[in-house]
């Protein structure tokens, strides 16, 4: 693995977390539409029922919505990663590995 910058390095792991994710939905899509079989070699994908309650806010009188001692501010901190667009075209990670080989055309 090539030495990268943290950030670099942050924005590709989210990336992968990204394309995993997806991966996860399509996977639990078909056990749960029985398109795909659950018995693996090594795992049982088990598809189970899980009932729990929560509150219908929308259905409160606006008194109790508008009530401020009902509510409270959290403040989450979160990294955000953007792309930095260089002026010049972008070089993909696979042709900074290349640039380590020899190429031999045939003659």
């Amino acid at each position: 693995m090539r030495n990268m910058h943290p950030a670099d390095e942050l924005a590709m792991i989210r990336t992968d977390i990204r394309r995993l994710r997806e991966r996860e939905d399509y996977l639990r899509k078909g056990f749960l539409s029985l398109r795909l079989q659950t018995q693996g070699v090594d795992a049982v994908a088990t598809v189970k029922i899980v009932k729990n309650r929560r509150l219908c806010q929308h259905k409160l009188p606006a008194h109790l919505l508008d009530d401020p001692d009902l509510w409270e501010t959290q403040v989450i901190r979160h990294v955000h990663i953007d792309e930095v667009r260089h002026p010049a075209a972008h070089i993909p990670m696979w042709a900074d590995q290349m640039a380590t080989c020899d190429l031999i055309e045939p003659t």
